[in-house]
């Protein structure tokens, strides 16, 4: 089994598709215009205080460059990274009665879908600079996933990613799927295989979602993911597979 920590910067110049998927979602999703303030907006401070701010031409400005300072340090520097165009995105899942079925068989069945498509070495990675572990979450089997990570090299400092093997990815897989499911906060985390045009974002309603860049590549992967026993939303549509309300069990924001 091979798990290694491994800077950003070098897992996105041997890994294409993810750095263009990076790209593109970084530039729209941390980009400062959206939400940059104007002189004469009420906005509130501080949660303590009585009423909201009118700002002034100085205090706006001073919201937006504290934004922009923000937002820049999270985001990668991929401007060699190219542009690919996006072939779609398939939404596949593994039909399971609970969170803790679909943790107990997803690795068995990511390991036939892997083992079809010719999938042999993986980077994973977060969304923006952020350590994937940046939450804290008393939920048992969070803490539970949290402390294996920890023990495979994942922490609450760093923002590096990791590349490693089959067989190292199957033992993070479960936990990981954990994290994203109940850390609110935490960043969203990116899969991808070594010489594919595919990437993989784990969701929070236990679902893969897959964006393509090759159509031969789309084609394959639909064919695939029905025989390794899972299945794909026709409609395109990400639905919460385990709580009928839509409040998931131990799913939590920490805001400290």
């Amino acid at each position: 089994m091979h798990i290694q920590q491994v800077n950003r910067a070098g897992i996105l110049s041997r890994y294409g598709a993810l750095a263009s998927y990076l790209k593109r979602w970084q530039a729209d999703a941390y980009d400062p215009a959206n939400i940059e303030v104007q002189a004469g907006e009420k906005v509130w401070l501080d949660m303590d205080d009585a009423s909201a701010t009118v700002l002034s031409e100085e205090q706006a400005a001073n919201l937006n460059a504290t934004a922009r300072s923000e937002f820049f340090a999270l985001r990668d520097d991929l401007t060699a990274a190219d542009d690919l165009t996006e072939m779609g995105t398939v939404i596949g899942y593994l039909p399971s009665p609970n969170m803790d079925a679909f943790a107990d068989r997803i690795a068995m069945h990511f390991e036939t879908l892997a083992k079809d498509l010719e999938w042999q070495r993986f980077a994973v990675l977060t969304d923006v600079q952020r350590p994937f572990l940046d939450q804290k979450n008393d939920f048992d089997p969070v803490r539970k996933a949290e402390a294996h990570l920890v023990d495979r090299g994942f922490s609450r400092s760093s923002s590096d990613g990791f590349e490693c093997d089959l067989e190292g990815l199957l033992d993070l897989l479960p936990h990981l799927f954990w994290i994203v499911r109940c850390n609110a906060g935490a960043p969203k985390l990116q899969i991808s295989a070594e010489g594919t045009n595919i990437v993989l974002i784990l969701c929070h309603r236990a679902n893969i979602h897959f964006c393509t860049y090759k159509v031969r590549e789309k084609i394959w992967l639909k064919k695939t993911l029905a025989s390794a026993g899972f299945e794909i939303e026709m409609d395109g549509v990400c639905r919460e597979r385990f709580a009928s309300d839509s409040g998931i069990e131990g799913r939590q924001l920490d805001l400290s």
